[in-house]
């Protein structure tokens, strides 16, 4: 084992390894978007934290079955403190391989959300280590030290973030940066309206992003800001082409 230790609050923790995501044959990280692949895609919610894109990475199988609290650190920082039942699993299955079903309403947000931390954390070129610590009180120890430190992952994401901000609108009624396609949609007088994605833009007054134009997900009626903007004016996605890039929207029944 390592002699590389970390002292957190009096508490010494052991080193694992470094984090390292799969890369590509030319040595791009990968970025994997796995909510294609759910077989219920078009029927159900992409969590806030389920649109990656994700990497995968796993840690030594040594630590399979190894019970108790880990530290993710980088550039000298402390990002995310955990407790676990077992560490190779909650790493090799949990945060290093997101499977489809994940991504959605009900699937493992800290998963996803930990996962694309790491990612961004290698894609900038910062390395993240991974340390821990066998206890049999891991909850408490956890408590202790995530209260104590308050790391950044532990958190939810900053307020400034727009992106954020949209998430967590008053829920009277939708305000983020979809918002003319909402004010548009409720003028429809029908219940069936086909858009063309210059249609949208010209109504948004900005361009669609790359993945509107790429991923299924991304029109899924979820619950990320621009799927709310349809869905908190009374209408849902009912079918779309990239070929021909077209929406249709529906009104919801009440």
């Amino acid at each position: 084992m390592s002699e590389i230790t970390l002292t957190v609050n009096e508490h010494r923790f052991d080193y694992v390894s470094e984090i390292k995501p799969e890369r590509s044959d030319n040595g791009i990280i990968e970025a994997l978007t796995p909510q294609q692949k759910y077989r219920d895609a078009n029927s159900s919610f992409i969590h806030r934290y389920g649109w990656g894109p994700f990497c995968r990475f796993s840690i030594p199988t040594q630590w399979i079955g190894k019970s108790g609290v880990y530290v993710l650190c980088s550039c000298n920082e402390i990002m995310y403190i955990g407790e676990t039942q077992d560490l190779g699993t909650r790493f090799n299955q949990g945060y290093g391989t997101i499977s489809p079903r994940n991504c959605f309403d009900g699937g493992q947000e800290t998963n996803c959300r930990i996962n694309t931390h790491i990612r961004d954390e290698v894609v900038a070129g910062n390395s993240v280590s991974l340390f821990y610590r066998e206890t049999e009180n891991r909850a408490e120890l956890e408590s202790e030290l995530v209260e104590h430190i308050n790391p950044p992952w532990n958190r939810e994401p900053g307020e400034n973030s727009q992106a954020i901000n949209e998430l967590h609108e008053d829920t009277t009624g939708y305000q983020g940066k979809y918002m003319p396609l909402s004010e548009y949609l409720q003028t429809v007088d029908k219940n069936q309206i086909e858009l063309s994605f210059s249609e949208i833009e010209e109504v948004l007054g900005f361009s669609l992003p790359k993945s509107a134009h790429k991923f299924d997900a991304w029109w899924s009626n979820g619950s990320k800001p621009h799927s709310k903007a349809w869905l908190e004016a009374g209408w849902k996605v009912t079918d779309y082409s990239f070929s021909n890039q077209v929406v249709r929207f529906n009104q919801i029944q009440q």
